[in-house]
């Protein structure tokens, strides 16, 4: 009997905690049915020598207690007309009845209600239960790079949901995204922000956010406020194995902080039969800011070069079905630049560069140009010194990069990389002994807490500037983590600031919303040419180094040009834009670039920098130890300016020397 009584009251526990409001109503309920009940058998008590309608006594009797019962029920809800001729006890009875029924009952279900919608509101708030969605992105983890990638999301076409489940503060989170809007100017519209605190592995809480409907799904390594990571590779492999078993149609866009675990985590992929059907992209974030923050060292047009050709704010890389090729498909489009093709029969695509996803329609009519141009290969050398200031997973990739630019023969690139503690006057002393021209890019320090961000930059910089002995010729570049510091370094001369959370945000983006074409951002981000796909790279050159300019080249149309250096190149080249607006005098020309009217993707940037190098035929052999150099200054203040908008459209463009081309390079061809 014990061990029953003890089962009913654990059963009643377990009860009242999954159904308290349930509960709470149901002993009120009861509550209030005892106390009509004895206010009844009180009334009838009192109420037994009084005469009814018919002059009769009420007695005490059943049937005196039944009408007192339902005189009782009714008072609860009208309090008037019932006994008017009772005498005071029946009236003070009727008032503690009425008193007690206003606190118990209506007192209580007003509160019973109230807590009930505030725990609505609550929850709402606080996204607790399942938040029935489709069609939306989620990111798994939270990370300084999570809050640029919502700010990437936002600038899609059309409304958006994001789905952020981390075992981190809401609050937190909330102002990080807030405040990424805030800080670069970026009004918040058509995208709606959930912020969900839970842990990303627990099956429930990916339920709960319906990720089993989700469109693309990020997996962060989730790390504090400057990017020190707070999980290894393992458990974000562990993570992804949880969510596959729920989702099977969502793209995966996966972060990883280990190269080398990048390729194991591929082969297992490949290897797996759940796995490899799936829509799945890994990157190392240290190998894309170092493939990034490289390029941006050799030539100080790619840092806002890429954060114009990434971001969709202003136009981006969009897909559009078709079997032709990018020559073929040329014909067939008047606002858009087909830039690469993969997939095969049905599932082949075109890669085309647009301002907006509306401009990727066919038009009515093929239109071709069967004009020709004077092609010629005269590459600059670009011969220089770079100093790394800082070594961690990103400088090795920036070793790479410039080993990469060095054996593609563009250019010769002695890379020397310094610790964080370096001795200032030992870097100097280098720097001054060093007949080359020089480089520096001094990398920000992760292993520092939060209160120290980007600290490290700012002290190598100002012990650089107050040695006086820092020659004024030395290029300097500098990465950031936190882009709230990006304007103090406004007044140090700093040709190229890059935020390697905004960029990792921005390649993100992109795999999420292209999973298929990993190898197409690869090659954009490096010069290596071993890629798997059909290789392309991004490229910037002046004018003559492509083209035989004995005198002006005149065009009717943007497509005119645009096809006929890729024809005259023999498909090697692809024009996409012009960086600036005015040329100054350097190389020995003053040009201006005219009549080119192309839509503004990126901003305004300084490219001033001191170019060494030999105008060399890049198809004979070098010996770069016997090419002499030869100095040339560009002092440019453009803008990235791209030509995909109404390219049959007749208008004058003229190509002179002196002009900077924005290419897409096909390096197999």
């Amino acid at each position: 009997m014990k061990k029953r009584r003890n089962g009913q009251s654990s059963f009643l526990r377990v009860f009242y905690y999954s159904h308290p409001y349930l509960v709470i109503f149901t002993a009120l309920i009861i509550y209030n049915l005892v106390l009509i009940a004895l206010a009844a058998w009180l009334m009838t008590y009192l109420m037994k020598d009084i005469e009814d309608a018919n002059g009769g006594v009420l007695g005490y009797s059943i049937n005196a207690y039944l009408k007192n019962l339902e005189y009782c029920t009714v008072f609860t809800m009208n309090t008037g007309g019932i006994y008017d001729n009772a005498p005071n006890s029946v009236v003070i009875l009727k008032i503690i009845l009425s008193v007690v029924q206003m606190i118990t009952f209506t007192g209580s279900l007003v509160g019973l209600a109230t807590s009930m919608l505030q725990g609505v509101f609550d929850r709402r708030a606080h996204n607790v239960g399942k938040l029935k969605l489709k069609n939306h992105y989620v990111i798994l983890n939270w990370s300084p790079a999570a809050a640029n990638l919502i700010r990437e999301l936002s600038f899609l076409p059309g409304r958006k949901t994001v789905v952020v489940l981390s075992s981190e503060s809401r609050d937190e989170i909330n102002e990080q995204v807030d405040n990424i809007f805030l800080e670069t100017g970026t009004e918040r519209k058509n995208i709606t922000v959930f912020v969900k605190q839970g842990k990303p592995g627990s099956r429930k809480a990916l339920k709960e956010i319906s990720i089993d409907k989700a469109k693309s799904i990020a997996l962060l390594v989730p790390s504090d406020s400057l990017g020190h990571t707070t999980a290894t590779d393992v458990d974000t492999f562990k993570l992804l194995m949880g969510i596959i078993g729920i989702t099977k149609e969502a793209s995966i866009a996966i972060e990883a902080n280990d190269e080398e675990k990048v390729k194991a985590m591929e082969d297992l992929i490949k290897a797996s039969p759940d796995l490899s059907d799936l829509e799945l992209t890994i990157f190392s974030k240290g190998s894309v800011v170092g493939h990034v923050l490289a390029r941006s060292a050799i030539n100080s047009s790619f840092a806002d070069l890429y954060y114009s050709m990434l971001t969709y704010k202003n136009g981006s890389f969009y897909e559009i079905p078709t079997k032709n090729t990018v020559e073929e498909s040329m014909k067939y489009y008047n606002d858009c630049i087909p830039v690469s093709r993969y997939g095969d029969g049905d599932s082949s695509m075109i890669y085309a560069l647009a301002s907006s996803q509306t401009k990727t329609f066919k038009r009515l009519v093929p239109k071709e140009y069967d004009r020709t141009i004077p092609y010629r290969k005269k590459l600059f050398f670009n011969s220089f010194v770079l100093y790394v200031i800082g070594q961690n997973n990103r400088s090795e990739s920036i070793v790479e990069e410039a080993k990469a630019y060095t054996e593609s023969k563009l250019g010769k690139i002695d890379c020397r990389v310094y610790p964080f503690d370096l001795d200032i006057n030992e870097l100097l002393q280098d720097i001054n002994t060093t007949k080359r021209r020089k480089k520096i890019l001094i990398l920000s320090n992760e292993n520092v807490d939060s209160d120290n961000a980007d600290v490290n930059v700012f002290m190598t910089l100002l012990n650089l500037k107050a040695s006086h002995k820092l020659p004024d010729d030395v290029e300097i570049s500098a990465e950031l983590l936190d882009q709230s510091n990006r304007s103090s370094l406004a007044s140090l001369n700093v040709t190229n600031v890059i935020i390697s959370n905004q960029m990792v945000a921005l390649y993100l983006v992109q795999l999420m919303t292209h999973p298929k074409n990993t190898s197409f951002y690869e090659g954009l981000l490096s010069s290596k040419t071993d890629y798997k796909s059909e290789e392309l790279d991004i490229d910037v050159r002046y004018a003559e180094e492509i083209l035989d300019l004995k005198e002006p080249l005149e065009f009717n149309s943007r497509g005119e040009f645009i096809s006929a250096l890729y024809k005259s190149s023999n498909h090697e080249y692809l024009p996409i834009g012009f960086v600036g607006d005015k040329m100054k005098k350097g190389m020995g020309i003053a040009e201006t670039l005219t009549n080119v009217v192309g839509k503004t993707i990126g901003s305004a940037f300084d490219i001033a920098k001191k170019t060494i190098g030999t105008i060399t035929d890049m198809g004979a052999a070098l010996n770069m130890d016997e090419i002499g150099e030869v100095e040339a200054q560009i002092d440019i203040n453009s803008r990235i300016q791209i030509l995909s908008d109404h390219l049959s459209k007749k208008e004058k463009i003229v190509i002179n020397k002196g002009m900077i081309i924005v290419l897409i390079h096909y390096p197999k061809n």
